[in-house]
């Protein structure tokens, strides 16, 4: 199975990297995991044949296809983890880019475990499938270094109430960190609670891509706190950290949406890009070879270039959102393609083709927008009338949460009306990308 692939190294660097690399997949395909992996897709190891035209004949892995072996990825790990057992936490993704949530093997490294230098955070996660795996990080950090304590306080970001100001004050967190989502609500209810944000000394976000409106609402809410302590990293809860943040592409591309690759022991690639360069980020990471992850498909859209950054890192990486754009988080909301396909084809005699812009605009909070783009029918193109009946019936049948229409969410001023535009033609491109979101 080839795929096209741009792998993010140097030449130098990949032919540096190939001896490890062929060494590490001479043992892995002796491996129960990678041998059930590999059988799949009919596809026949060969280590001694090993380079990197090789790599890209591997199979890709999905995050279904990872748990649904994991009980072989643990027998493979048996021995070493019966003498490293406080290295190894079984993590759970949130199910939002897969079809279930997906239980996971990682592997917390020595780097990994002094990675929290302040002794008392906040997190804002879902307290069952994250919070708890902050709990475990908090034991392994207590146990690393010997008096000094770590303190984890977890809270639901779907119950955030103001009436806990007061006992969040009292906490004195040192750092908080949560999805930009999350954080933005978080900043928004405290906003009037200052003692609070005092004692806030890091931010960092996780899980997701940060729009200007949250990072505007955060930066308001802790403007004590200078640029370089808010930690935009991009990170999965599979690989850990993949990419990270630089004030030069912040300052170059406007926003927290480019990174530099960080996959320490192994590559990150692009595959199956498009005539714009974008394709799905697939990363690698084979040490240790026991929780070693092969040619993941994150889930992630985002484009390589190769150009030396005054920073010193020679590739860019430029976040574009979900592969397929299934979904878009919004405004606390989500708003999901076949969603909009359902209402949407209730009109195909009128409407030909379209595409949707989602964005967030600025405020106390953000307040979303979504703007649908039409290919009219000829019948169609002539109503005005029409077209405006159209735009109130998608409203009020577009659901952006499980309980709430496009027009509910108008009514409540959390999104903007409904905005429709009429075209002529769409772009002829390889890829048709129906749902996006816009960061102006």
């Amino acid at each position: 199975m080839m795929n096209d692939s741009i792998i993010l190294k140097t030449e130098e660097e990949l032919l540096k990297d190939e001896k490890e690399f062929r060494g590490f997949f001479k043992n892995a395909s002796l491996q129960e995991f990678w041998k059930a992996h590999f059988l799949k897709y009919n596809f026949d190891p060969e280590p001694d044949n090993f380079n990197w035209e090789y790599w890209r004949k591997i199979p890709l892995m999905t995050k279904e296809e990872f748990s649904d072996n994991l009980r072989l990825k643990l027998r493979d790990a048996e021995d070493e983890m019966s003498f490293s057992i406080f290295n190894f936490l079984l993590r759970v993704t949130s199910g939002t880019t897969a079809k279930k949530p997906a239980l996971l093997l990682h592997y917390i490294s020595e780097a990994e475990k002094t990675i929290e230098d302040l002794e008392r955070g906040i997190r804002l996660w879902q307290p069952y499938h994250i919070g708890l795996r902050w709990a475990l990080t908090g034991i392994l950090l207590n146990k690393k270094n010997a008096g000094k304590s770590q303190q984890f306080l977890i809270i639901d970001p779907f119950k955030i109430d103001s009436k806990m100001a007061n006992a969040l004050i009292d906490f004195k967190a040192q750092s908080i960190n949560g999805l930009p989502s999350n954080l933005s609500k978080f900043a928004a209810i405290f906003s009037s609670f200052s003692g609070f944000a005092s004692s806030i000394k890091k931010i960092i976000f996780g899980g997701d891509f940060v729009s200007r409106a949250q990072f505007e609402i955060i930066r308001n809410f802790f403007p004590k706190i200078n640029d370089d302590l808010i930690v935009s990293d991009y990170i999965m809860t599979e690989c850990g950290r993949i990419g990270t943040f630089c004030e030069y592409l912040k300052k170059k591309y406007g926003g927290y949406q480019a990174y530099h690759p960080a996959v320490k022991n192994g590559v990150m690639e692009i595959v199956n890009a498009d005539s714009n360069g974008y394709g799905e980020i697939i990363v690698s990471k084979i040490k240790p070879d026991k929780a070693a992850i092969i040619r993941y498909r994150t889930g992630d859209v985002g484009k390589a270039l190769r150009e030396k950054c005054p920073c010193g890192n020679t590739f860019s990486l430029l976040l574009l959102g979900r592969a397929d754009f299934d979904y878009i988080k919004c405004a606390g909301t989500l708003i999901i393609r076949k969603e909009l396909e359902r209402v949407l084809n209730n009109f195909h005699d009128d409407i030909k083709e379209w595409r949707a812009d989602v964005r967030e605009l600025s405020g106390v909070e953000p307040i979303g927008e979504l703007s649908i783009k039409i290919k009219p029918s000829e019948k169609l193109s002539r109503n005005k009338n029409k077209i405006q009946d159209i735009s109130l019936k998608i409203s009020g049948g577009l659901f952006l949460t499980p309980s709430k229409t496009l027009s509910d969410l108008v009514a409540d001023k959390k999104f903007m009306p409904l905005r429709m535009e009429i075209v002529d033609e769409f772009p002829d491109t390889q890829k048709k990308i129906l749902l996006r979101k816009i960061e102006d």
